[in-house]
């Protein structure tokens, strides 16, 4: 019943988002009138760009599954990040990671709480690095705004979460918490967290590497900002930039509605005054940037099952 509930309410938000877009793309045509003037080649670019962000994504899975003694070769990972990326798009509620978790399961018996365990730590690295990088860019463009004040305590309440979560494990172990915190849930994954950081301690270049994946992946995204902004003409600091790429892959993990549809254009509306946009401009990157995306993902889908009926084949 709370599943159905759920995706009712996932699929009230999405449509409620995109009749109030599409009236107001309809009543400020003319502030739109730069994405039909966008050079050809500037979306083959982004389309690659974003490829590389998928491609990254796999050799991720890859690495953290490496500590399970699993030997997924660099196009089997690809493919299922390629499969998860569109679960993402098309699903709420993390579609994308349940795809992955059963791949896995089903094809390299790999127990569901041992990936969710790296998983999560993952997560966390991704987390503590973008809130820092958040909190310096904002440091830098803050305008002293209502909007500024929000943002530093979302970055560094981020920071001090992340941060501690991957102190505490190691200073409190699981016992103890379990006498301290009464609630399953919670007892249930911090034991993952442990099990997780425990098992990234063991193999010596695996947090390396998550941290290598997760500072290029957000270069990518600096750079799919950048070039989508500078083609369109709209004139923002490098920091700005930096500062929108941060939120804009932070929101991903608020996976409420297929392709977060709604909760990034938020997110971003939200900080416009701080990086320096206006509504028209922020809604033409978020266009642009899901369009963009949703063509890498369909290429790479049509290039690595060209040899099946389906992509589903995977998962048989």
């Amino acid at each position: 019943m709370k599943r159905f509930l759920y995706a009712q309410g996932s699929k009230i938000i999405s449509i409620g988002f995109l009749i109030i877009f599409s009236v107001y793309v309809v009543l400020n045509r003319e502030d739109f009138n730069s994405l039909f003037d966008m050079n050809p080649l500037v979306y083959i670019s982004l389309v690659l760009l974003v490829s590389v962000s998928i491609v990254l994504n796999g050799i991720a899975m890859k690495l953290l599954t490496r500590p399970f003694k699993l030997n997924l070769s660099v196009k089997d990972s690809i493919k299922v990040s390629t499969v998860s990326t569109v679960g993402n798009f098309f699903a709420p509620a993390g579609g994308g990671i349940g795809v992955r978790a059963l791949y896995l399961k089903k094809k390299h018996k790999l127990n569901y709480r041992d990936y969710v365990s790296v998983l999560v730590v993952n997560y966390i690295y991704v987390f503590l690095i973008s809130s820092l990088v958040g909190v310096i860019a904002l440091f830098i463009i803050s305008n002293g705004s209502a909007q500024s004040s929000a943002l530093y305590v979302f970055f560094f309440s981020l920071l001090v979460i992340s941060g501690g979560l991957l102190v505490s494990p190691s200073v409190v172990n699981s016992a103890v918490l379990k006498r301290i915190i009464k609630n399953t849930k919670i007892t249930e994954s911090l034991s993952l967290l442990t099990k997780g950081l425990s098992i990234s301690n063991k193999d010596s270049g695996l947090k390396q590497n998550i941290i290598a994946v997760t500072i290029l992946n957000l270069a990518v995204s600096f750079s799919v900002t950048f070039l989508i902004l500078y083609s369109l003409n709209f004139t923002v600091s490098g920091w700005a930039v930096l500062l929108m790429s941060v939120l804009s892959s932070l929101s991903l993990f608020i996976n409420i509605t297929p392709a977060n549809l709604g909760i990034k254009e938020s997110v971003l509306l939200f900080s416009s005054s701080v990086v320096g946009l206006d509504t028209s401009q922020v809604l033409s990157f978020a266009i642009i940037e899901r369009t963009v995306q949703f063509l890498a993902m369909t290429i790479l889908w049509l290039y690595l099952f060209k040899l099946s009926s389906t992509g589903s084949k995977l998962l048989n």
